[in-house]
């Protein structure tokens, strides 16, 4: 509707809301300026009071100050010309003033000590480190001095000292000082402070506060920030300053009036409680004008409220009806609204594609005119016509959800379908208005009988079988899998199969693995997987990756075959075909394998391989005296000296009978090899135990090392094998090249 097309009282609404904001916008301008002249008037005040307060701590610790220079000028006099007297004038001076005031008087010699005191005989007392004795005996003109709030080093009581110098013929000849209670002094200050927030102090030229209330005590010995402008005279007439304390944290507003003498009396008005009752002034006013506004903005908005509320609904319930028949017409179920006489009032689109009808309905009945065939029930035989969901819901006000049925069609045939049925306005008697949905899961029962048999040949296999989510989290194992680890199923799940390998060694970290297939749908290798009780076992292992739409990785399918048994018996024929049974040690054809690696390492490296070929001396006779078994006995102890004799990384290899050979490879140091053998022919002439019985025997030892052109590893032991017969025809328990 156009704003030609408003009615009239629309606009008039419109107009009272305009002229109600202006008037709420003029109000709350007035209501503004008003509260400024508030805290205007405020300020002056705190700023008023500040000032009085200063002036009037100013008077009080002036006239103070003023008698307690009139004591010292007086002892001074005294000292100076009447030291017989000077105890009784000194005592009427202080006498004279407030009681608990002055602590005592005192004279300081030239030299720092002290000199007399008001208090008795002067103890021995050195008080020339004392700021004020120094200050007077740099700068000694007639001025008052005033010391920093120090303890008395014979009293223990911390004092105030005022003090002037001590001239003859104008030198220095030492301080006349009175000492003064700080806290006595500030009692007469406290009467100035109306509240705790509230502060008067004294502070020295320096900074230095001398006296402060209310915290005398711990303000003792602090220095104001140097930026305070009372610092710094000469200062402009009513100067106010206002800021937060350093010392307890309070924000004031501070007048100050100057001292002669130096110091500076300091009043501060606490803001926040000087402001308490203007504030809270402020804040009430701020309140109601806020809950008239917001009466105002209400009464406003219930107006124009009121007056949309029929065009809003309107266009509400137009616009619930196009999503409502545009939710029916898209829908995957069919949906069907019957009259009570049980005629089609509405069917989808679904519904019509699934019961063959036509676009336009006309008053078809159902389900007479829409179900050729009868309709099946779960176990396969025909369902009644009086227990049809629809008709039931009609009469009697049955309500229907999920009702699982077969439809006969002469195109699709038998299709499976889940019905529910609603009866509406129950209010009237039945039969009822009703509305119907129903969905073909035919593919979905399809799926699930997939889906079972799935599991039944998951759960049969031997092969045992596990299932990992994207971020390979264990979702599923088959029983197969729980008897080859021995872990149940609870405590696989939600785990990663990591925990089953990584205190074993791998060929493949899992983290490699992990990596690997994020590019790759498939992986087999061997995999060494802890098993719960019993050790662990070597598993086949074939990964297949599912990928989504996207390529991106959503599950990993994990097939394992057990071939512990299998390596075993593998490791075991390999064994056999390489080492040599009694002793242990490689035997020929692997000692020709490692020869023949052994020099093409040397080629490449630069180093020289080195072959000992080692005949035993002596043996026949152990073999002939003593019995074939003491003969292999002998053979395996030999066989451990010989490894203790060499480095792990050298050869020691059985060839037959008698014959040893070692291979060792050497920087071009023919010395090396000779070592090796003096030492095996060492520790083979030293006597063996056999069977409670001492056998010696000794052994030859032929050397061959490679030669530039040496390629062939039969061809190094021949060389060898004619070394060691050298050997032997040198008078054996030797070596020869």
């Amino acid at each position: 509707m156009s704003a030609l097309q408003r009615p009239p009282l629309r606009h008039l609404a419109w107009l009272i809301a305009l002229v109600s904001l202006l008037t709420v916008g003029f109000y709350w301008q007035g209501l503004l300026q008003q509260l400024h002249e508030y805290e205007r008037g405020r300020v002056e005040r705190i700023t008023e009071r500040a000032e009085l307060r200063a002036l009037a701590a100013y008077e009080n610790l002036h006239a103070t100050l003023l008698q307690l220079d009139r004591v010292l000028e007086n002892a001074r006099a005294a000292w100076r010309g009447d030291r017989p007297h000077l105890d009784t004038i000194a005592n009427a001076a202080l006498a004279a003033l407030p009681e608990g005031l002055a602590l005592q008087l005192f004279v300081i010699g030239s030299d720092g000590h002290l000199a007399w005191s008001s208090l008795g005989a002067a103890p021995a007392n050195w008080l020339g480190d004392r700021d004020y004795f120094r200050a007077l005996a740099v700068r000694p003109d007639d001025r008052l001095v005033f010391s920093e709030p120090v303890v008395g080093r014979l009293s223990r009581r911390r004092s105030l000292l005022l003090a002037r110098p001590l001239l003859e013929d104008g030198r220095f000849a030492g301080v006349i000082a009175i000492a003064i209670a700080p806290d006595r002094w500030a009692r007469d200050i406290a009467k100035f402070s109306d509240t705790d927030a509230d502060m008067v102090a004294l502070i020295r030229s320096d900074g230095i506060i001398l006296l402060r209330v209310p915290g005398t005590e711990s303000s003792y010995g602090l220095r104001v920030p140097a930026d305070r402008p009372y610092l710094h005279a000469p200062q402009p007439p009513n100067q106010i300053l206002r800021t937060i304390s350093h010392v307890d944290g309070i924000e004031r507003a501070y007048a100050w009036q100057m001292m002669p003498e130096g110091p500076v009396v300091v009043a501060g008005i606490g803001v926040a409680a000087a402001s308490a009752e203007i504030q809270a002034l402020q804040r009430d006013l701020l309140l109601r004008s806020g809950a008239w506004t917001l009466l105002l903005m209400l009464t406003i908005g219930g107006v124009l409220h009121f007056m949309h509320r029929a065009e809003r609904s309107s266009r509400l319930l137009a616009d619930a009806e196009d999503r409502q028949r545009t939710i029916l017409a898209t829908m995957a179920e069919g949906v069907m609204i019957l009259s009570p006489e049980r005629r089609i009032m509405f069917a989808n689109a679904s519904a019509r594609s699934t019961l063959h009808l036509p676009e336009q309905l006309d008053g078809l009945r159902h389900p007479d005119d829409t179900i050729r065939h009868a309709l099946i029930r779960p176990d396969g035989q025909p369902l009644a016509f009086e227990h049809y969901p629809t008709l039931r819901c009609s009469t009697h006000g049955e309500d229907a959800d999920n009702v699982l049925l077969g439809l006969s069609d002469e195109q699709t045939g038998l299709r499976w379908i889940t019905v529910s049925v609603r009866a509406m306005r129950r209010d009237s008697a039945p039969p009822y208005w009703i509305v119907t949905s129903f969905r073909d899961i035919t593919e979905l029962r399809e799926a699930e009988a997939q889906a079972r048999m799935s599991q039944s040949v998951f759960d049969a296999a031997v092969e045992g079988i596990l299932v990992t989510d994207a971020e390979h989290h264990i979702i599923a194992v088959n029983p197969a899998f729980i008897n080859l680890t021995g872990y149940a199923r609870e405590a696989l799940l939600g785990r990663t199969p990591q925990f089953l390998c990584e205190q074993l060694p791998q060929s493949i970290s899992f983290d490699g693995l992990s990596t690997y297939l994020i590019h790759h749908d498939f992986w087999e290798g061997e995999i060494l997987t802890q098993r719960r009780e019993d050790g662990f076992c070597l598993l086949r292992v074939r990964i297949s990756v599912l990928r989504d739409d996207e390529g991106r990785a959503w599950r990993h399918v994990v097939l394992f075959h057990d071939i512990t048994e299998r390596k075993h018996r593998e490791d075991q024929a390999w064994r056999q075909a390489n080492y040599d049974a009694l002793t242990g040690l490689p035997n020929r054809t692997l000692l020709l394998d490692r020869l023949g690696r052994a020099l093409r390492h040397a080629q490449r490296s630069g180093q020289q391989l080195v072959a000992l070929f080692i005949d035993l001396d002596r043996f026949k006779p152990v073999n002939d005296e003593l019995g074939h078994a003491a003969g292999d006995t002998l053979l395996q102890q030999v066989a451990r000296r010989l490894e203790a004799a060499v480095r792990l990384e050298d050869t020691v290899a059985r060839l037959s009978g008698d014959e040893f050979v070692v291979i060792m490879l050497v920087h071009a140091d023919t010395q090396a090899a000779e070592r090796v053998a003096d030492k095996i022919v060492a520790t083979l002439t030293q006597p063996f135990r056999i069977d409670g019985q001492s056998v010696e025997i000794s052994c030859s030892v032929g050397i061959a090392i490679q030669q530039a052109d040496d390629d062939d590893a039969e061809v190094l032991l021949e060389r060898a094998d004619a070394a060691m017969y050298r050997a032997k025809r040198a008078g054996r328990s030797t070596y020869r090249y």
